[in-house]
């Protein structure tokens, strides 16, 4: 579905979308859902997006809420930077026409790491936009960081001893992949959504981890918050992660 036909087939008084390059049906499960739970006349689609500029101004003209995934958190321009600016923005909220960017992965991340990070050593693989928003939190809470990616020239590394290995890139997001062989870390964090082979190693090892549902669900119940002002029940939230993620 494009945002236009979005905007054509559109049935309650609030239209939010996800624009993404390759839409899923995530978004669309938790927000339907919570929408009707909490009596809010809105509904919520995944757009696929091929011009994020255009995309943009037709959603400033038509919709409340709107969702970016990469490539582009990086590319969109605000009027208003709502959290930590020069970060990706991954949430924009339109206010008389006025596009308002929040960082609501940061937020996720803020929530769910420092108790794990803090004055750890931490292994952070990747250079995209979630990587930019680990390693902010990294050294707000004084870890000793080791970045690898290929753009570094040091992706060989990656293997290296740490308390902590955090996956930010895209590898994982099939079954037969993974960024790591073994684990040479206490706890492992991956923000791929999904049962992903680098959780599965983890567990197969005994070792304590995050999925990338889990900072899914947390980033939700920023977004929610910030598109409706209010907090969305987190026994149903609970609920939906449970039926949907099968964990």
């Amino acid at each position: 579905m494009t945002l236009q036909e979005a905007i054509d087939r559109r049935c309650k008084e609030k239209l939010l979308v996800s624009l993404a390059a390759r839409p899923g049906t995530t978004g669309e499960t938790f927000y339907s859902t919570l929408f009707d739970y909490h009596g809010i006349d809105a509904e919520y689609r995944a757009c696929r997006c091929e011009d994020i500029d255009a995309d943009m101004a037709l959603a400033r003209q038509h919709c409340v809420g709107i969702s970016l995934t990469m490539p582009y958190k990086h590319r969109v321009m605000v009027d208003q930077w709502m959290d930590e600016p020069l970060l990706p923005i991954n949430t924009v909220v339109v206010v008389n026409n006025i596009l308002k960017g929040y960082n609501c992965d940061l937020r996720a991340l803020e929530e769910l790491l420092p108790k794990i990070i803090k004055n750890k050593t931490l292994s952070v693989l990747g250079d995209g936009a979630m990587a930019q928003n680990v390693l902010h939190v990294a050294r707000d809470n004084k870890a000793v960081i080791k970045h690898y990616s290929r753009h570094l020239g040091n992706w060989q590394h990656r293997h290296d001893a740490a308390d902590v290995v955090i996956n930010t890139t895209s590898l994982g997001m099939t079954q037969d992949e993974s960024p790591l062989e073994s684990i040479n870390a206490d706890v492992v964090i991956d923000c791929v959504i999904g049962d992903t082979r680098l959780i599965q190693i983890a567990r197969q090892s005994n070792k304590k981890y995050i999925s990338g549902a889990d900072i899914y669900v947390e980033q939700f119940k920023h977004q929610f918050k910030v598109y409706t002002g209010i907090a969305p029940d987190p026994t149903i939230v609970a609920k939906i992660a449970k039926e949907f993620f099968n964990d």
